[in-house]
C-alpha cells in the first residue's frame, strides 16, 4: 500500500516485534524498496490482504470482538502459530487514505487502538511472558505520552476495556519466532509507534 502521492510506502504488510505489537511494515520508505526482505514480514496488512480460503477457515477468521486496528495482525498471528506462511507481493499496488474511518488521532482512533492492544496483551499472555516487563514499560510510555499530547485518557481507557474483554477469552499460542523481528528493540519499537500516528506524505 502506498500513501497518497505514490511515491511512499503506507505499509507492505505488518511487522510485529517480541512483544507483539505490530507496525505497518517499511511505512514512510521509498516505493522503490517495497521488495526490501527486511524487516520480518509477519503478515498482510488489512487494507490490502488476501488469505487462502482453507488458512482462514483454520483459524476462523476475524476476532469479532475487536472493531478497529490490530484485527488483521491478530489473524497473522493465529495463521503463523497454526503454521501458515505468508509473502508479498510488491507488483500489487494501491493507495491508503489512512485514517479515513476515525480521524487522525481522534480519541475514537486512539481508544479503538487501546482496546486492541489491551485485548491481544492478554489474549496472547505478553505481560506472563519474560517479556512483561519490557512491554509494560512500553505502554505506560505511549500512555502517558498520549495523555500529555491528546489531553485525555482515550490510550487508558481503551486499553482497560480491551484487557476485560479478554477475560473469558481463551489464551491463544505465540506465532513462532521466524515471524517476529527479534531486532526491534525498546528503542525502535518507541520509534515505530510514533511513526503509526504520523501522516505518511506522498
Amino acid at each position: 500500500m502506498l500513501a497518497p502521492g505514490g511515491r511512499r510506502i503506507d505499509s507492505v504488510g505488518l511487522v510485529a516485534d517480541p512483544t507483539l505489537a505490530g507496525f505497518p511494515r517499511l511505512q514512510g520508505h521509498d516505493a522503490t524498496e517495497a521488495s526490501s526482505p527486511h524487516p520480518v514480514l509477519t503478515g498482510p496488512a488489512g487494507a490490502a490482504a488476501a488469505y487462502r480460503r482453507t488458512a482462514w477457515e483454520s483459524v476462523g477468521g476475524m476476532d469479532e470482538r475487536i472493531f478497529a486496528y490490530m484485527e488483521d495482525l491478530d489473524v497473522a498471528l493465529r495463521l503463523r502459530a497454526g503454521g501458515w506462511g505468508t509473502v508479498a507481493a510488491a507488483q500489487a499496488r494501491g493507495i491508503h487514505l489512512g485514517s479515513a474511518s476515525h480521524g487522525h488521532r481522534s480519541a475514537s482512533q486512539r481508544r479503538h487502538g487501546g482496546f486492541a492492544r489491551g485485548y491481544l496483551l492478554r489474549r496472547y499472555g505478553v505481560l506472563r511472558s519474560r517479556l512483561w516487563l519490557r512491554a509494560l514499560a512500553m505502554e505506560t510510555v505511549v500512555v502517558l505520552g498520549d495523555l500529555a499530547i491528546s489531553r485525555d485518557l482515550a490510550a487508558l481507557r481503551g486499553r482497560v476495556a480491551g484487557w476485560r474483554a479478554a477475560a473469558d477469552a481463551p489464551r491463544l499460542p505465540t506465532a513462532p519466532a521466524q515471524a517476529l523481528d527479534t531486532s526491534i528493540d525498546f528503542r525502535r519499537s518507541l520509534a515505530l509507534r510514533r511513526g503509526v500516528y504520523a501522516r505518511v506524505r506522498g
